[in-house]
């Protein structure tokens, strides 16, 4: 069959074989890296793990034999993208070895956030494609929405919100597509998440990226027992439905929750039916989602909250307050230093929430100052989220200011400042 479809794929017109950007290797259920969704009754039909990956390495090599362009005598006429999920290092090898593009579905990285082991799968997702890299391949991927947004109530009690933090996430950890129901993507309602996924999706190296990104966020990581002590929160075990609590309890002043523990503690298919928020969770990314622009020592200048501010907002969800016990009173960024390039003139993009009567001013690392003062703001105290957008001619970026950051935030310390996102736009410099 995979032959066939080769075939057929080669000899489509030049007009509709252009809008192939890949094949997907489904030879598992549902295209998910698995043999069977269940057991076989019959126990003759088990397959185990070496079986099922020598088998996916059976149907790879028939699918590259397939695709082959035989007009240029080398690679193939569309990349092939398999399953992240059941790779062990004989098919991560195979994968190098064998195709020149390789593509990897994660659809742990597509289906919400705050998922279980994100840590541990990041790690290897990067580590992957550093190999890849090294071996001068190309890398893409890709991930689905599916329809569990509608109907689980971390997302109904705000569709909005929960789509834009899942792009953001989504972003965070380097999806090229993001594919979402045919639904969602009509209208306005999920614009917001759609437009900031798009912008940055191609956006992977620094050098030619036109765009970075900070968005603040704190993430309860209950199998972290440096932040978690046992002693205090109780055993570190990942069906210890208590300590998730207990953490969540610690931080509710700050508004985390924990309204449905019994899915916090299973595997990412389990946590995206959960009917409430969960803010603790299993291995869960613990810092802010970015970009190329880092927070400098997060949990010693800010402290983090959860669905803060009106709750309609898609901002809301998460967000990071500058800590004005700190001796500071600032938080402090640091941006990629192969991303300002040959580029002086950045647009500098805020997004605050004007709650209390805290003023506030933001510094940069000029050409000639290194804690240049770009604009000061005072809250009103109207409780909605505001940004301010401001265009700077002459950055330097080169780690020069305070505690070594490009951009920082201080406060005076008479109120809270709380903020949702720090994001720098290249501008384009006009032709002379």
């Amino acid at each position: 069959m995979l032959t066939e479809f080769g075939k057929y794929v080669k000899q489509l017109p030049n007009d509709l074989q252009s809008r192939i950007l890949y094949i997907q290797s489904a030879e598992g259920s549902t295209g998910d890296g698995e043999g069977y969704k269940g057991k076989p009754l019959d126990p003759k039909y088990n397959i185990t793990n070496e079986q099922w990956g020598t088998f996916r390495i059976k149907a790879w090599d028939i699918l590259k034999n397939a695709l082959k362009d035989k007009n240029s005598g080398a690679g193939m006429v569309k990349p092939v993208l398999v399953n992240y999920d059941s790779n062990n290092g004989i098919q991560y090898n195979w994968l190098l070895d064998n195709f020149d593009v390789i593509g990897l579905k994660n659809g742990m990285f597509s289906h919400g956030y705050h998922i279980s082991e994100t840590n541990y799968r990041l790690q290897n997702w990067q580590k992957f494609k550093e190999e890849v890299q090294k071996r001068s391949k190309q890398f893409f991927s890709r991930g689905e929405q599916d329809g569990e947004w509608a109907v689980y109530g971390w997302s109904t009690k705000n569709p909005a919100q929960a789509f834009y933090w899942s792009s953001i996430f989504a972003t965070h950890c380097g999806l090229d597509m993001w594919n979402v129901p045919a639904e969602a993507s009509e209208g306005k309602q999920f614009e917001p998440a759609l437009m900031f996924f798009n912008k940055y999706a191609g956006q992977h190296n620094p050098e030619t990226a036109q765009s970075a990104f900070c968005a603040l966020q704190k993430g309860l990581d209950a199998s972290d027992t440096v932040s978690f002590p046992v002693a205090k929160y109780g055993e570190a075990s990942r069906n210890n439905i208590a300590r998730y609590i207990k953490i969540a309890e610690e931080f509710k002043a700050f508004g985390a929750i924990q309204g449905d523990p019994e899915k916090a503690v299973g595997d990412g298919m389990l946590n995206r039916k959960r009917q409430d928020y969960n803010d603790v969770g299993w291995g869960i990314y613990p810092g802010n989602y970015s970009r190329f622009l880092t927070q400098i020592d997060p949990e010693s200048t800010s402290i983090g909250w959860w669905h803060k501010g009106p709750s309609e907002s898609v901002y809301s969800q998460f967000s990071r307050s500058i800590n004005t016990d700190n001796k500071s009173k600032a938080i402090y960024f640091d941006v990629d230093n192969a991303f300002l390039g040959k580029s002086k003139s950045i647009e500098v993009r805020v997004v605050w929430l004007d709650e209390g009567v805290a003023e506030w001013t933001l510094f940069y690392d000029a050409l000639d100052n290194k804690n240049k003062k770009a604009f000061s703001i005072k809250n009103t105290n109207s409780g909605s989220w505001k940004e301010k957008t401001i265009i700077l001619e002459d950055t330097f970026f080169n780690n020069r200011g305070e505690k070594n950051a490009d951009i920082f935030i201080r406060t005076n310390g008479n109120g809270t400042a709380i903020f949702h996102l720090i994001e720098l736009n290249k501008k384009i410099q006009p032709f002379l």
